[in-house]
């Protein structure tokens, strides 16, 4: 008898194990939201892009620039597109955007949007080849290649969380300007760090009221069968 729970115990403990090895998926419509990005002495915490601008093939703490989020922080699924356009100079308090809040960079504005959407998992990473960065007018360039570093591939960001909603995730994608890009920084190496937590899609108020009814049809069946 001892034994035969002991093999119990066991089984459980391998099958939860199992469970929790196994990869999370983000599903449409939820939510990644992102923490500031805090500048400490000559280095950033929390959420970050940085340009290998002195081109030593190393990020360093002065090149980090720090990221805030947007009206909307990352939504699974969905193409996310500019808010106010990139100009020259700083951003304007009337300046906004989706994914992250406008910043400065080199002082003109920039900011990030898709063209696809992102989908993926802690598996097989999340897919970033349509993103895309708006700088200093210029909408169109393209940060959907170019992957450099060890651990890297083109157009997917390291994707790691538990997969439980509520929890802290990081994501980590590098990306390279193409050469003859506009800006003057074809061939710089781009980093992207971003972390925040995972929050699921909201079910939608007609979900809820048709789940009720079906619960309230349930009970009455039972009691018209008693």
């Amino acid at each position: 008898m001892k034994l035969h729970s002991l093999q119990l115990s066991l089984s459980v403990a391998l099958s939860l194990n199992a469970l929790t090895t196994q990869a999370a998926i983000v599903n449409t419509g939820d939510r990644l939201s992102i923490n500031s990005g805090v500048y400490v002495d000559s280095n950033v915490t929390g959420s970050y892009f940085a340009a290998d601008t002195d081109g030593d093939g190393v990020i360093s703490g002065f090149e980090k620039t720090a990221l805030h989020q947007g009206t909307e922080g990352f939504i699974i699924g969905i193409i996310q597109g500019t808010g106010t356009p990139t100009h020259s100079g700083a951003p304007l308090e009337t300046d906004w955007n989706r994914i992250t809040a406008p910043y400065s960079w080199f002082g003109n504005t920039g900011q990030e949007y898709t063209t696809s959407p992102i989908t993926g998992s802690t598996e097989t990473g999340l897919d970033f080849s349509g993103f895309n960065w708006p700088w200093n007018g210029i909408e169109d360039i393209p940060f959907g290649s170019g992957a450099w570093g060890e651990g890297f591939t083109d157009g997917i960001a390291n994707f790691v969380w538990d997969g439980i909603y509520g929890h802290s995730y990081t994501l980590d994608y590098r990306t390279t300007v193409e050469e003859g890009s506009p800006t003057g920084f074809g061939g710089v190496q781009f980093e992207y760090h971003f972390e925040g937590t995972v929050s699921a899609v909201p079910v939608p108020a007609a979900a809820w009221l048709f789940g009720s009814g079906l619960i309230g049809l349930i009970g009455f069946a039972r009691r018209k069968r008693a």
